[in-house]
């Protein structure tokens, strides 16, 4: 059930253990040390930790349906410790971030960014989500991300309305599609933002005439405007448990992005400028 892309990968991490491990006996793997020896064998491949991590990951998926079909009595790199980590939490564009990069963009690139700063949607949503989704008061799409058991739910705020009366609707179902009229793919997406992000750092080096300048930009990437639209949300008024639904991520997530970028200043004024609106609302 795996996408196609992943099932490829898989082939190939499969590929690279059957040829460093070559053949084993079964009753090998319920040796004592076999989780330190398959452990150790991950820890030749450090240098490149993500990599280190997804062969020994791939591995020990066929040893959990081995397992679980009484092939091996237990899958001895069960929940191995990893070594690869990557939190960009609190990593965000910030609005000089989006003005800097934002002149380089094509429409269609633009239109792809707002649309990821105001829905917080991840990029293969952004990507498939339809014009069908858009409701009079909120968008409504199945995340490809949970195999689209998980709904998400965004407000249509002034905003979001002015973007989507933007963009052109044409032929296309989708919401968004690159200058050849057709749905982005993520190699075209990813591709039109690093040569927005490269000639951003280029009208930089002109402007300085210093050819090591940088345009603050090198270090972003696409999926870190998730995390600024989480800071939206939560400079909005939205609790922390809110923007968690929204996003798919653990309150905790949240609550690190809101220490870092949003005081308690602004979120306190949002709140209460969210309660005198529900207020009114009561009154009338």
């Amino acid at each position: 059930k795996c996408a196609p892309r992943t099932q490829r990968d898989r082939r190939k991490q499969l590929d690279r253990v059957r040829a460093d491990l070559g053949e084993m006996e079964l009753v090998a793997l319920e040796a004592k040390r076999a989780r330190a020896a398959l452990i150790a064998w991950r820890d030749k491949f450090k240098e490149t930790p993500k990599t280190a991590d997804d062969l020994l990951g791939a591995l020990s998926l066929v040893l959990e349906w081995a397992a679980n079909r009484g092939e091996v009595r237990s899958n001895p790199v069960k929940g191995f410790p990893r070594i690869y980590r990557v939190d960009r939490a609190d990593r965000i564009w910030t609005p000089e971030d989006l003005e800097t990069v934002r002149p380089h963009c094509a429409p269609e690139l633009d239109h792809a960014i707002r649309l990821a700063v105001l829905t917080g949607l991840r990029q293969g949503d952004l990507m498939s989500i339809t014009w069908s989704a858009v409701g009079d008061t909120s968008i409504k799409w199945q995340t490809s991300k949970s195999r689209k058991r998980r709904t998400a739910v965004i407000p249509r705020t002034d905003a979001l309305r002015e973007l989507l009366a933007e963009i052109p609707r044409g032929d296309s179902v989708t919401i968004l599609n690159s200058s050849r009229k057709r749905p982005w793919t993520q190699a075209g997406l990813n591709s039109a933002i690093q040569r927005a992000k490269a000639d951003a750092k280029a009208a930089v080096v002109e402007a300085t005439g210093d050819p090591d300048a940088t345009s603050g930009l090198e270090d972003l990437r696409w999926h870190d405007l998730r995390g600024t639209a989480a800071t939206n949300f939560l400079r909005a008024g939205l609790e922390l448990s809110e923007v968690a639904t929204i996003m798919g991520w653990e309150p905790q997530r949240v609550r690190e992005i809101a220490l870092r970028y949003v005081t308690s200043e602004e979120v306190g004024l949002a709140m209460a400028d969210r309660l005198r609106r529900n207020a009114t609302a009561t009154e009338l």
